[in-house]
């Protein structure tokens, strides 16, 4: 495959082990074959990604110059404050559950399993986030275990290492 990105080097990738992970979705893609399109890639393996989907998300193209455009600044990784506050509300395991309340029919897994693990319904969807690192998850599957998935995508979450030990949160990246 031919690399064209000025910004990131084919070297770079290839030191990942061809991984790349989404700042929107947090979805990883890898398993790059020939002619492989990076957008179209991660619009079949990720569809309801926010970025995929042309939803806001602040993102600020390349080569755009802040001091010309100062409405267009984004700093940092911050949440939206409601976002913020939501998330405390989903520190125990009861709350957690309680998010589910009538999104039951949209997971293919026990919600409680889910909640086990730290992550609360947000929508739109069978989207939820962890309450402790705000992490990501959608498209469950039916055989999806939680844990591996919630310690597979964000591996340095806190309520993670808590509750699980290095070995497990190893294996499931």
């Amino acid at each position: 495959m031919e690399w064209t990105c000025e910004y990131v080097s084919a070297q770079s990738l290839a030191n990942a082990d061809g991984k790349v992970q989404c700042a929107f979705c947090r979805g990883i893609i890898s398993d790059w074959k020939q002619g492989d399109r990076p957008l179209g890639k991660h619009s079949l393996e990720f569809p309801l990604c926010p970025f995929i989907m042309e939803m806001d998300v602040g993102n600020v193209p390349i080569g755009l110059d802040p001091i010309k455009n100062p409405n267009n600044i984004v700093c940092g990784n911050e949440l939206p404050i409601d976002m913020i506050v939501d998330r405390q509300n989903y520190h125990t395991y009861e709350a957690r559950v309680a998010s589910f309340n009538s999104h039951e029919h949209l997971f293919p897994i026990n919600i409680k399993l889910i909640a086990e693990a730290g992550l609360f319904y947000t929508g739109p969807g069978d989207r939820v986030n962890c309450f402790n690192c705000f992490g990501g998850l959608i498209c469950f599957e039916a055989d999806d275990d939680p844990w591996v998935e919630h310690a597979g995508y964000y591996p340095t979450c806190e309520f993670v290492k808590q509750e699980k030990d290095a070995e497990f949160i190893s294996k499931s990246i």
